[in-house]
């Protein structure tokens, strides 16, 4: 909406900074032309004394605790005065991690400690509707959160949007520093609205510190030792996992290993028999739809 926002002032833990309409640099105080302006909004949420991020999203600024977040309104004068609208809170749905955020049209995901969320805007009012994407997996993601304090959460659990698969990749640490950590295991969200598409996978065998998805929809991943790594698509497709890494198998890659864990169904009683052609035709739409691809060192 035309302003730089700003959060994460150790002095004043609560409070959102705003700069001057179409400016960079000019801050609350400094001489006019100035709109800037800034607010504190602590007391919007029950115990909520520390922002873990914040996040555009559409017209609006998503303010995340973790104790549940907050939309703001920017953008509104009163004697040409900006005076910003920060008092709708959404409780027990908030964020770890500036970096868990992911905007997606008119959805926002976001991480918090108990899984994943979703802020979702509604066609005809324009409220935000908060709801819980994760339940089946909330339990897995829970155990791995909880064994570190939010001031680790905050620098190591990012997350990346691949927009050319729909897929929502969450990635949380096993251990609390970069030395200690071995794996960054992926939690990553099949999601397309439109064909009726929602499952999660979780990914193994990765080490990764950051990701970042680029103009052109390719996502590159970056490990501890200062090097990217390409994630293969549909377009351009990898067969093997860590290719040029010669401390993996020459540099010659190493086979994608899968684990397939498919729900019995159950009408009112357990099925006896299972139906082989049922399997065949979710077995085929799953492969249609999972695309889990290589790395190529660059």
């Amino acid at each position: 909406n035309r302003f730089l926002c700003m959060a994460g002032d150790p002095a004043y833990p609560n409070r959102i900074h705003i700069s001057a309409r179409d400016t960079s640099g000019t801050w609350y105080g400094d001489p006019p032309p100035n709109d800037a302006t800034y607010i504190d909004v602590g007391s919007v949420i029950p115990n909520g004394n520390i922002i873990r991020g914040i996040t555009p999203f559409r017209d609006r600024l998503i303010v995340g605790y973790a104790e549940g977040s907050i939309i703001g309104q920017l953008g509104i004068y009163t004697d040409e005065a900006h005076t910003p609208n920060f008092d709708d809170g959404v409780p027990e749905y908030g964020a770890v991690s500036h970096r868990s955020f992911v905007n997606y049209g008119d959805d926002v995901l976001l991480m918090d400690r108990v899984g994943v969320s979703s802020l979702k805007r509604t066609t005809f009012t324009g409220t935000i509707k908060p709801e819980r994407v994760s339940d089946l997996v909330d339990p897995e993601i829970a155990a791995e959160l909880d064994d570190y304090a939010y001031e680790i959460l905050e620098d190591r659990v990012f997350a990346v949007f691949n927009q050319r698969e729909g897929q929502f990749m969450f990635f949380v640490p096993n251990a609390s520093t970069v030395e200690e950590t071995t794996e960054t295991i992926g939690y990553v969200f099949n999601y397309r609205p439109s064909l009726g598409v929602t499952a999660w996978a979780r990914f193994d065998g990765w080490n990764w510190v950051c990701a970042v998805r680029t103009g052109q929809n390719n996502i590159f991943f970056g490990d501890r030792s200062g090097h990217f790594w390409l994630y293969g698509s549909k377009q351009n497709p990898i067969t093997e996992d860590f290719v040029g890494d010669i401390t993996r198998n020459g540099g010659v890659g190493t086979p994608i290993s899968f684990t397939w864990e498919l729900p019995w169904l159950d009408f009112g009683k357990r099925a006896k028999s299972k139906s082989l052609d049922l399997f065949r035709l979710i077995l085929e739409d799953a492969l249609d739809l999972l695309v889990r691809c290589t790395l190529i060192d660059i």
